[in-house]
């Protein structure tokens, strides 16, 4: 069978409407396709709506809009298409995309409290890219959220062992930074709720009246529980964090619903300098 009859098959299939959407030029044929109607060209402007929603703080969104962007995959990318050209270019890229859609809803599902819901991809999708250090970092962070501080560390020296076999280089500073935090039980990883409509601010004084006698305890704002912090008095400082030497009566809610993991994961995945 010849192209022509290929063309000819398939504009019979698209009616009326559609026949002129396909037009000869010296090298070949062309067929007009909208930007909404190409699968490809849709997913990619899902997650950069979820990337710039993470940029802001709207987990809620990124990870809303992430999620929409994954329901168009079907299986490995133009695995029914046969073509060197393809196969070379295009499948690495499509698949790097989606692993970083992958990426961008899991870090929204930890942003928003979801650790649980997330763990065992995690798990199988550090497993499956072993190299990938941010999907290390994802997945120590929600070992921790649930409980398991132990298996964070554990997963923190897999990872490590890794890349030094694999590349001849231990870990980057991600990964390095999340596991002191974790072993210091930094509070700074504890999951915060986002505030309610109209919610207030923790109250920096609450920091402060806690110096003299620091222990154990749990210092509540006026926003309720879900803004309060769990304070050791060993290494005191007069109220300071000796793990990290932050003021406690200076430590704030993330701002625009983003809790405490901001300090350590950034919205593009990389830790933020402060």
């Amino acid at each position: 069978m010849t192209i022509r009859n290929y063309v000819k098959r398939l504009r019979q299939a698209l009616g009326e409407a559609g026949r002129d959407r396909i037009s000869f030029r010296r090298h070949g044929y062309l067929i007009s396709v909208g930007e909404d109607e190409l699968d490809v060209s849709r997913f990619a402007n899902l997650l950069a709506s979820a990337r710039a929603a993470a940029r802001v703080g709207s987990w809620d969104q990124a990870a809303v809009k992430a999620r929409e962007a994954l329901t168009l995959w079907r299986g490995e990318p133009l695995a029914d298409i046969e073509s060197d050209a393809l196969a070379v270019r295009e499948r690495p890229r499509l698949a790097e995309l989606r692993l970083q859609a992958v990426e961008t809803r899991i870090e929204a599902e930890l942003r928003l409290g979801r650790h649980d819901e997330v763990l065992a991809e995690t798990e199988r999708l550090a497993a499956d890219h072993p190299l990938r250090e941010h999907l290390h970092a994802l997945l120590m962070l929600a070992l921790y959220r649930c409980g398991r501080q132990a298996e964070a560390l554990a997963a923190y020296q897999q990872a490590r062992a890794v890349l030094i076999e694999e590349l001849g280089a231990g870990p980057g500073a991600e990964l390095c930074e999340l596991q002191q935090q974790i072993l210091a039980a930094d509070p700074v990883l504890d999951f915060r709720p986002q505030a309610s409509a109209g919610g207030t601010r923790p109250d920096r004084r609450a920091g402060r009246r806690c110096r003299a006698s620091c222990r154990w305890r749990w210092l509540t704002s006026p926003a309720g529980p879900a803004n309060s912090w769990r304070w050791p008095d060993r290494g005191c400082r007069r109220g300071r964090d000796a793990g990290n030497g932050r003021d406690l009566g200076d430590r704030r809610d993330g701002g625009g619903g983003q809790d405490g993991a901001g300090a350590v994961l950034g919205a593009s995945g990389r830790r933020q300098v402060r």
